[in-house]
């Protein structure tokens, strides 16, 4: 449980560098991107950086309330996408970490901006008690009971609001939740070093928020050593349409569609249907118009060829009905003869 110097150094380490692998995640996430590839983009920088990776060991994104899918379809292609991102199990020079991030990608609603704040006042409530000589009872009263996250039993809610030593092994002692811990409490000491993890699924039943800290106890209290921000919902690529999305997506999930909204997506639907009607009705004249000038083609043509003395198929041929078999003497004779003057 109790950490030396040499090993608080080295957690703090591997600390770091997942900051720096958390910043290469916040910079690539956008809509659009593919969750393989921030988990392919994050262990790249895992491993430059030096963490040893071991069969086991996480690097994973996925939807804050699932497991990791690592799925490749574009992130945020269905509407208002969170991203839970882990990096635990990395590990340097043997020494495990246990961070979880929130991100929001594209933009925010407000039941992922209430769930992300609800989360992180919980943190903040349970860190503000973690020092020297508090019980660990005292400690797990600030994280919510199981009915309060939409669970039935303290164990069917265990891993989510809890805090785990870690070290060597990614649990460790000591263990603070509202399961086990008012029954046998203990005494924190300077030297321990723990995460801190909070959950919170947001009104919308799609969404969640979860955070987790790494903290040092110091003879004046907790001192965090992740430092990635989490004060706020980290909202990757936002933008104007973005946040104009997020307004009418947080009308819809509230119940209030706004007259004015609905007037002008009945005008868009109306504007629709009148431009289709009037390119069908644009192509008729226009085929008709091609019909005949083909039609007009054709009769010119065989026009021409009748003057030339190709329009029937038996003067191609050297032949005129009829006369076919006659010599052209014979012909001219009856010619001449029906063409003298009475």
């Amino acid at each position: 449980m109790l950490k030396s110097q040499d090993e608080l150094t080295l957690l703090n380490m591997a600390a770091a560098m997942v900051d720096g692998v958390y910043q290469d995640i916040f910079e690539a996430l956008k809509p659009g991107a593919r969750e393989n590839e921030i988990v392919g983009l994050a262990t790249k920088r895992a491993l430059r950086d030096g963490l040893g990776l071991r069969r086991g060991d996480q690097r994973d994104l996925g939807r804050a309330l699932q497991p990791a899918s690592r799925t490749t379809s574009p992130i945020g292609s269905s509407g208002p996408a969170t991203r839970r991102s882990s990096t635990s199990s990395c590990r340097s020079s043997g020494y495990r970490t246990c961070y979880y991030r929130t991100f929001s990608v594209g933009r925010a609603t407000k039941p992922q901006i209430a769930a992300y704040k609800r989360a992180r006042e919980w943190m903040d409530e349970a860190i503000a008690l973690i020092k020297p000589g508090v019980a660990t009872d005292k400690i797990a009263r600030a994280f919510p009971k199981a009915q309060e996250i939409g669970f039935d039993t303290e164990m069917a809610a265990f891993g989510l609001n809890f805090c785990h030593g870690i070290g060597l092994g990614l649990h460790e002692r000591p263990i603070i939740s509202r399961l086990n811990s008012f029954d046998d409490p203990m005494e924190l000491q300077a030297g321990m070093m723990f995460a801190v993890e909070t959950y919170c699924p947001a009104t919308d039943g799609m969404s969640a928020a979860r955070i987790e800290e790494e903290v040092i106890v110091t003879p004046s209290g907790a001192q965090i050593i992740t430092l990635f921000p989490a004060d706020e919902l980290p909202v990757a690529e936002p933008s104007a349409e973005g946040r104009r999305c997020a307004r009418r997506a947080d009308a819809l999930l509230a119940g209030r569609r706004s007259s004015r909204w609905v007037r002008r997506m009945r005008r868009t639907d109306q504007d629709r249907a009148h431009r289709a009607a009037a390119r069908a009705r644009s192509r008729r004249p226009a085929r008709r118009h091609v019909l005949g000038l083909r039609a007009l083609l054709a009769g010119e043509r065989l026009a021409d060829g009748r003057a030339q003395g190709r329009g029937h198929p038996g003067r191609q041929r050297g032949q005129s009905g009829h006369r076919a078999g006659q010599a052209p003497e014979a012909r001219g004779e009856r010619l001449s003869h029906t063409s003298s003057p009475a």
